[in-house]
């Protein structure tokens, strides 16, 4: 097998795993995933020059993992809890950095709700994953991969009592929901719409 093969069925292993809501070894998976990737980085090629292609091979990718996307249960916040699987053909290695480090950000995220006593130490890695896709070269054009990001870092900073910062963010997310839509891009954004339940949340947090 292949290195580059190899990081591809690291990720996809996550993924499984996050399905299964196996967080903790989807942490494992993910962290291996990178490590692997550090390892056979210069083996890697970025697809060639159609930018068209590149600056929406994330989104692509999001789009096969959230067609199945789970709902928030009640009262409780909206996550974007799909990990994101890799095509075994992808080359890009931009693409494939972004998401693994989203798919390890993801696993932190939902180890810390699955064990709040010791939430606040992952919950911070996890916010510094997050913050590390989003700056990644190629996320500009990718609005589902930005709004995943924008809306889990939401949910965070309300896990940490940041309820201003919580607030804030929604309000960013949901403006940048709105000029989309105004964009035409709503059939591109319309499985990412689950997000919507955290301004409602954070109201109803805001009054308890």
């Amino acid at each position: 097998m292949t290195s580059h093969i190899n990081v591809i069925y690291q990720n996809n292993a996550t993924v499984a795993l996050l399905r299964d809501q196996d967080a903790s070894h989807a942490i494992v998976a993910s962290s291996e995933a990178l490590r692997c990737l550090r390892r056979c980085a210069s083996t890697l090629h970025d697809v060639p020059a159609n930018k068209s292609c590149t600056d929406s091979l994330l989104d692509q990718c999001m789009a096969r993992s959230v067609t199945d996307q789970s709902q928030a249960e009640s009262g409780k916040p909206f996550i974007f809890d799909r990990g994101i699987q890799i095509p075994l053909t992808t080359t890009d290695t931009a693409a494939i950095s972004a998401i693994l480090i989203f798919n390890s950000a993801l696993s932190h995220q939902l180890w810390a709700a699955q064990n709040p006593a010791d939430a606040p130490g992952y919950l911070t890695k996890a916010r510094q994953l997050y913050e590390l896709a989003y700056r990644m070269d190629d996320v500009e054009h990718n609005v589902m991969f930005q709004i995943a990001i924008m809306n889990n870092m939401v949910v965070i900073e309300r896990s940490f009592g940041n309820n201003a910062e919580s607030e804030r963010d929604f309000g960013h997310l949901l403006s940048m929901w709105m000029l989309l839509l105004d964009l035409g891009y709503g059939s591109r954004i319309h499985s990412m719409r689950g997000f919507l339940v955290n301004g409602r949340w954070s109201e109803n947090a805001a009054v308890a």
